[in-house]
């Protein structure tokens, strides 16, 4: 790394940027720049609409405030202390039994071990059944050769199981250097005192819970190797959800690292659910606001506030139910719109809301940039290898790519939105970052994420990306305005053909002829024109222009304008409301950064408000809220950047630095 510092061309290009720095700063633009922020900043900060008053959160506990807030915090107030006076005792008390049991003192890898002894028990059994009763099967030399290989591996389980589970466990486990090596390059190692629980001999806890973990744990197993196949699978697929459900009661943290990783997982289970994949989303909702409000009402983990957004969102929510009962309907596309249209913002409460520090910030962070970074790679794999497309994502005289990238989302348009938010997240922590190795591999990171939204050729999404850079640079980089300006200029001439010829496209005669006749350009018109004849509820929401109408047979071709196609289903209420929404989100985004002091925390606000302007802007070309991951993947990160860092309660504190309370 100090070969790397002191090479000619790193201080070369160092000085270079430096006096490009310099020059801009003191140029009549940068000066008058400059003087314009900070002018305009004084005077919008006072303002009632720009003002950031408006968005400051307030805890339901606090007294006074207007009508609206006593309204909704009396009732929460009385069954706060309803709920604290009668089960909340008992829950803390098993919130200290089993922080200091086998759950909590990293006793998990005992019951793994336990279930996958039981499985080689079960599936020893079951060979052994197969080999007594089916002599035709045995007496085969494949079917003996798969016996003995498949003794071989149960023979491996099972050892493994049995020495996770009588293994003294409970001593702090030595972890590989390659793990170690990440968490330091991620910053999240901890020092020695936050791994004290891990420390302590001993499975502790009642002797009860003991047995009755050893048992079900093998009877999980043993179940799971008897069955064989896809119900082993089910079974310990099964069993370990309820185990992580038990276990986000108490530690409803570990729900941001499910939420940060929805894209991969919402793949995984629509692939593997079957009939219940169209429901598995609404269940995972569901769970994380039950974990949320028991943390609330009984662990008295986290206290519940106020959240900027509520307001604009209830009137959204009541003028999408207007458009809908005006214009009369029927059931199944109005459901499917009003859910693509507000399911995803449950994943803003939820970012906001559940209790979090520092660390766990860090962690879903990193789950996020990981998901992002697995399908940028997998969107270059598609690139290199020409993967099929349908012909309709290009036209006929685009000639210079051979395919646009899509991933598992299954849409280029969706891919790219979903890696913007990567990418200017990264490339915020990239600015600020503070040591050699964190710059470069979030720098290499940035950069793959950046090319995976190249390879996509959604000139919305490009669009995104500059006002997003431009965004967070007004916000949180201005010192680097200058560079910005120069790679502008110098940008066009770097450019590969293919991105040129795709923008290009864009405004030539034989685009726009085509357009106006059966594409984009034409449905914005006949928008514009719904708007004008139904301005306040719309033709109705779930009926024009989006995938509720194709799908419901209203119409075969999308709006690509998300704000168009909402104005014109619901009309200027809604769409003025949802405006509002937008406004009210990216606000509180712009007072987490300029209200918290950690640098890290800042810098992560900075990237996803440049984010949320990417994508907002994007949705100008393309209805990319429309797709559930990446509506998911947004309004998740604004609420995560713009909840703050709160600072866990007393009570898990002394049980994270000490073993017995």
């Amino acid at each position: 790394m100090e070969l790397y510092r002191e090479s000619f061309s790193v201080r070369w290009a160092g000085r270079a940027y430096g006096s490009l720095v310099r020059s801009w700063a003191d140029s009549l633009i940068g000066r008058g720049l400059t003087w314009l922020w900070l002018h305009l900043q004084a005077a919008l900060a006072g303002s009632l609409i720009f003002g950031l008053g408006s968005v400051r959160s307030r805890s339901l506990q606090e007294p006074g405030g207007p009508v609206t807030f006593w309204a909704i915090a009396a009732p929460y107030r009385l069954l706060y202390r309803g709920s604290r006076a009668t089960l909340g005792r008992v829950v803390d008390q098993l919130y200290f039994d089993i922080a200091r049991s086998v759950v909590g003192a990293a006793g998990w890898l005992r019951i793994a071990g336990l279930v996958f002894a039981g499985a080689g028990l079960g599936g020893l059994g079951r060979l052994i059944f197969i080999w007594v009763t089916d002599a035709q099967v045995a007496a085969t030399e494949l079917g003996a050769a798969l016996g003995w290989v498949g003794l071989l591996f149960l023979g491996l389980v099972l050892a493994w199981g049995g020495a996770a589970a009588l293994g003294r466990l409970g001593e702090a486990p030595s972890r590989p250097r390659s793990v170690a090596l990440a968490l330091r390059i991620l910053d999240l190692d901890q020092p020695p005192a936050a791994t004290a629980t891990a420390s302590s001999p001993g499975w502790r806890g009642h002797p009860l819970a003991q047995t009755l973990t050893v048992g079900l744990s093998l009877l999980v197993g043993g179940l799971a190797g008897a069955a064989g196949g896809i119900p082993a699978v089910v079974i310990i697929g099964g069993a370990m959800a309820l185990g992580v459900a038990a276990f986000a009661l108490f530690r409803p943290e570990a729900i941001l690292l499910v939420l940060a990783a929805f894209p991969w997982l919402d793949f995984a289970a629509r692939s593997a659910l079957g009939a219940l994949a169209p429901m598995w989303d609404e269940l995972l909702l569901l769970g994380a606001l039950s974990a949320l409000l028991f943390s609330v009402f009984l662990a008295g983990r986290v206290q519940l506030r106020t959240v900027p957004i509520s307001l604009p969102l209830l009137v959204a929510l009541v003028a999408a139910l207007g458009s809908v009962a005006m214009n009369e309907v029927p059931p199944g596309p109005a459901l499917f719109g009003l859910r693509i249209t507000f399911q995803p913002l449950i994943f803003f409460y939820l970012g906001y809301l559940l209790p979090r520090d520092r660390r766990w910030i860090k962690l879903a962070v990193g789950v996020f940039l990981a998901a992002g970074l697995a399908m940028a790679l997998h969107g270059l794999f598609q690139f290199a290898t020409d993967a099929p497309m349908p012909q309709s994502w290009v036209d006929r005289q685009e000639q210079s790519f051979g395919t646009r990238a899509y991933s598992i989302i299954e849409n280029p348009n969706g891919l790219a939105a979903f890696l913007l938010l990567g990418t200017l997240v990264s490339a915020s922590l990239t600015l600020a970052a503070r040591r050699p190795r964190h710059f470069l591999l979030l720098g290499l990171l940035t950069l793959t994420l950046t090319a995976g939204v190249g390879v996509t050729f959604s000139r919305g999404s490009w669009l995104g990306l500059i006002a997003g850079v431009v965004a967070m640079a007004v916000l949180a980089y201005r010192r680097f305005f200058g560079a910005l300006v120069a790679g502008a200029l110098v940008a066009p001439v770097f450019l590969p053909a293919a991105v040129v010829d795709r923008l290009t496209f864009a405004f030539s005669s034989a685009y726009i002829n085509k357009s106006l006749v059966a594409g984009r350009l034409l449905m914005w018109n006949v928008s514009m024109g719904h708007i004008v004849q139904n301005p306040w509820f719309g033709v109705g929401l779930g009926t024009f222009g989006g995938t509720s109408a194709v799908l419901w047979g209203y119409g075969r071709l999308w709006v690509d304008n998300f704000y168009l196609q909402l104005g014109a289903e619901g009309g200027l209420i809604l769409l003025g409301a949802f405006l509002w929404l937008l406004f009210r989100a990216a606000k509180s985004l712009v007072a987490a950064y300029l209200y918290e002091q950690d640098p890290w925390l800042r810098a992560f606000a900075a990237g996803v408000f440049g984010a949320f302007v990417a994508v907002a802007v994007a949705n100008l070309t393309a209805g990319v809220w429309e797709t559930l991951v990446v509506g998911a993947g947004f309004w998740f990160l604004s609420g995560l950047a713009a909840g703050g860092c709160g600072e866990p309660r007393a009570i898990e504190r002394r049980i994270d630095r000490q073993g017995d309370v």
